[in-house]
């Protein structure tokens, strides 16, 4: 499988839905995560990945030291890939993560990756 990069043209989450996310509390469920289907949920237990938590944890475990937001973010929407995730639904994905983990360690995140 092909890797994938970031692109501007990709639709990104709706910002009342986003918005909604980031502001509640996480209550496990995948399902809770804009972006993601009972489909991509089925993807995602297929990969060991059962709730919020373990999705957090595994877009955290993708950061290196030495790398910039754009390349971690690169290589979370690349995980997202091999299981099969399309590109436009990564992106969802990998935004409504990122801004909801922003919002417990700044600086992890930049929305203007996002932006042309």
């Amino acid at each position: 499988m092909s890797s994938f990069t970031f692109e501007s043209s990709i639709d990104r989450v709706v910002a009342d839905e986003l918005a909604d996310f980031i502001r509640s509390q996480i209550t496990g469920k995948l399902s809770e995560v804009p972006g993601i289907s009972y489909e991509i949920e089925g993807m995602l237990n297929k990969s060991g990945v059962f709730n919020t938590y373990q999705l957090i944890g595994k877009y955290l475990s993708m950061k290196r030291m030495e790398e910039d937001l754009l390349d971690h973010h690169v290589h979370f929407l690349n995980y997202l890939g091999y299981m099969g995730i399309s590109k436009a639904e990564g992106h969802r994905i990998t935004q409504s993560i990122g801004e909801k983990v922003s919002t417990m360690i700044p600086g992890l995140y930049d929305p203007s990756i996002f932006v042309e």
